[in-house]
C-alpha cells in the first residue's frame, strides 16, 4: 500500500478540502493510505469522517509570528517532524498557493528523506508576499517535485510559465449533486422559500469570495425582484463585517445565513441563481457542484475558463457596477426556470469533472512512486 501524507492547513469545509475528501472517498483505500498533517491545532470539519475512513490527522505547530526568521524556523521544525515519518510515507502531497511555502515545505520534505514530494496548486493569486511568491517560483521548479494544479491559471500562478505541472479536474461526485425536483420543493417549502427567487452562494467568508460585492448586488437585485432571498453558505473571517452590512441595509428579513452545511447539494436544488463574483479563484469546486445541480451560475471573468463546462455559467468583469450584474442574474434566473436541469449534470460528467476518473488517475500518479 502507499501512504500518503497531505499537508493542509486544518481539513474544514472549504474548497481544496473538499476536493481532498471526495478524493479519499472515492479512491481505492486498499491501495492508497491518507493521512492529513495540520499546522492549525483546532479540530476541523473533516476531521470525524477521515478517521471513520482510515485515515489519521497529525498536528504540527508552526510558528506564525510576522518575523523575518519565521521561515526558516518553519522548516526546521517541519524538517525534524518529518525526518521521524520518513520510512512511513512514501508521498508529502503539499497544498498552496504560494511557492515561498511551497518552497519551503518541499525542501524541508526532501531532505528529511520522503521519497516523492508533490506541490499542488489550488489557487491563482495570493493575498500577502507576492514578491517573495515570484522570487521562489524559479527554486520551486528546481526541487524535483510533481507539480500539480485544478486550473491552467492556478499552475501557472505557482509554477511560472515555465512550469511543470498537471492538471488535476478538480472532480466532484455527480450524482450526488443531480437535480432533483422533488427535493428542491421540499426545501423551498420547509425552508418557506416556495414562493421566491433564491440567490445563492457557497464560500468562506474571506477576501476572495468578495461578499460586500454580492450584498451591493443584491441591494440592486432586490429593487427588481422583492419577492427574493439570498442565502449564503460557509463561515469565515469576515462574517460579522458582512451580517454588519446586511443590517446596515436592512436586508435581514431577505438574508439567509445558513453557516457550514454538510449537506450543500441539497440547498443547491432549491437555489434559481448562483452568484460568485470571486476577485480570483484557483477553479471554484462549488461552480462545478452547482452546474451538476443545473442552476445558473452568474461568475466573474477572473475566475478560470475550464470552469464553463455547461450553457449555466454567465461571466461579468468586476469592474461593471451591481446594477450590470443585477440585470445579469435577472436573465439568469429566467433561463433557469426554462431550462431542463434533470439533464445537465451529464455535461459535467462529458466535461471530465467526475471524481471517479480523477481518483483513478490520482492512483497512477502515487503508483508512479519516483518522479
Amino acid at each position: 500500500m502507499v501512504r500518503v501524507l497531505h499537508f493542509v492547513s486544518i481539513m474544514n469545509r472549504a474548497g481544496q478540502e473538499t476536493f481532498l475528501m471526495n478524493l479519499f472517498r472515492t479512491i481505492d483505500r486498499e491501495k492508497v493510505s491518507f493521512d492529513f498533517l495540520c499546522t492549525l491545532p483546532e479540530c476541523g470539519d473533516y476531521d470525524e469522517e477521515i478517521r471513520s475512513l482510515g485515515g489519521k490527522i497529525c498536528h504540527i505547530e508552526l510558528s506564525r509570528q510576522q518575523s523575518k526568521f519565521k521561515h526558516i524556523d518553519n522548516f526546521f521544525r517541519l524538517y525534524k517532524y518529518l525526518h521521524v515519518l520518513k520510512d512511513q510515507y512514501s508521498f508529502f502531497h503539499i497544498h498552496t498557493h504560494h511557492a515561498l511555502d511551497a518552497f519551503r515545505d518541499a525542501l524541508a520534505a526532501k531532505l528529511a528523506g520522503i521519497p516523492n514530494v508533490i506541490v499542488h496548486s489550488h489557487s491563482m493569486s495570493a493575498e500577502y508576499h507576492r514578491n517573495a511568491h515570484m522570487f521562489f517560483r524559479g527554486f520551486l521548479n528546481h526541487l524535483g517535485i510533481y507539480g500539480l494544479a485544478c486550473s491552467e491559471e492556478a499552475g501557472r500562478w505557482l509554477f511560472g510559465e515555465k512550469g511543470k505541472f498537471e492538471i488535476i479536474r478538480n472532480g466532484v461526485n455527480i450524482e450526488q449533486y443531480r437535480f432533483n425536483a422533488q427535493k428542491r420543493d421540499k426545501i423551498r417549502i420547509d425552508n418557506g422559500w416556495e414562493n421566491d427567487l433564491v440567490i445563492g452562494h457557497v464560500g468562506r467568508f474571506a477576501y476572495p469570495k468578495n461578499h460586500a460585492f454580492i450584498i451591493e448586488i443584491y441591494r440592486k437585485f432586490l429593487e427588481i425582484c422583492p419577492e427574493s432571498r439570498l442565502v449564503f453558505v460557509g463561515n469565515g473571517e469576515l462574517m460579522d463585517e458582512i451580517k454588519a452590512m446586511v443590517d446596515k441595509y436592512q436586508l435581514l428579513d431577505h438574508v439567509v445565513f445558513l453557516g457550514v452545511r454538510s449537506d450543500v447539494d441539497y440547498f443547491l436544488q432549491a437555489f434559481d441563481v448562483f452568484l460568485f463574483p470571486s476577485r480570483f479563484e484557483g477553479l471554484g469546486i462549488s461552480l462545478i457542484e452547482a452546474q451538476c445541480s443545473g442552476v445558473s451560475c452568474v461568475i466573474s471573468d477572473v475566475i478560470p475558463k475550464e470552469v464553463d463546462v455547461t450553457e449555466c455559467v454567465y461571466r461579468l468583469n468586476l469592474n461593471e457596477n451591481p446594477d450590470i450584474w443585477a440585470e445579469q442574474v435577472q436573465k439568469a434566473a429566467f433561463d433557469c426556470k426554462n431550462r431542463c436541469r434533470e439533464r445537465i449534470f451529464e455535461e459535467v460528467s462529458a466535461a471530465g469533472y467526475s471524481m471517479v476518473e480523477t481518483a483513478k488517475r490520482m492512483l497512477e500518479i502515487y503508483y508512479q512512486k519516483q518522479f
